[in-house]
């Protein structure tokens, strides 16, 4: 599994330091990259293209309300996540886009469990891109081929390359509120494939197939 790319920005050295090492202990994490103020996050973030930015509220040349709203402006798939040694300020970053808002007393599993939250939420967008391109083309081949909801579902996350199986059973898992197994994911594929007579039943066959039957729709 591709791991989360985190950008951080922080003017306190220290903070930053221990944010940057804890970070890079987990498994599915990566920072790539430290910013000290607002005007070089949005610089890093044009550059790097992080998944998610921990973004700091209070800083100099550029504040993070400000950064935050250049980031999410120009490029709506990063994820910013405020964080604030202000309790009475945590909880007030949606309207300048971010995905979250922490205050700085939080536990460090908090944190992590925010990234992830907010790298779910990311691909579950993607998810949605991806089904609004080919979408009409899944839905007009499953109302001809017998497909059930879910395997129509299954195949048009499918269709976006940056989700995994096991990230398309939690994509599915958030929009329905309950628990889609990677199993499942992979029977529904396999379920599709063999009513849309896909060979052999590879994902990238079944790609291939619905690129096809979209280009000729």
């Amino acid at each position: 599994m591709a791991r989360t790319r985190i950008l951080v920005v922080d003017d306190e050295t220290l903070l930053r330091g221990l944010l940057v090492q804890r970070l890079s202990l987990e498994a599915d994490l990566e920072v790539v990259g430290e910013a000290v103020n607002g005007r070089a996050a949005v610089e890093l973030a044009a550059r790097l293209r992080p998944d998610v930015v921990l973004m700091d509220l209070s800083m100099p040349v550029l504040d993070g309300a400000q950064a935050t709203e250049r980031i999410v402006a120009r490029y709506p798939h990063i994820q910013v996540i405020i964080l604030t040694a202000f309790r009475e300020l945590a909880h007030v970053g949606k309207p300048w886009g971010a995905s979250d808002s922490l205050n700085k007393g939080c536990s460090f599993a908090e944190l992590v469990q925010a990234i992830r939250r907010a790298r779910t939420s990311q691909q579950a967008a993607g998810a949605s891109d991806a089904d609004e391109g080919y979408g009409a083309t899944v839905q007009r081949l499953a109302l001809r081929m017998g497909l059930t909801e879910r395997e129509s579902r299954a195949v048009q996350r499918a269709m976006n390359p940056d989700l995994t199986v096991s990230q398309i059973a939690a994509s599915l898992s958030t929009e329905d509120g309950g628990q889609t197994s990677v199993s499942g994911v992979k029977h529904a594929l396999e379920r599709a494939m063999i009513k849309l007579r896909v060979e052999p039943r590879t994902r990238a066959a079944l790609v291939k197939y619905i690129l096809e039957a979209h280009q000729s729709a």
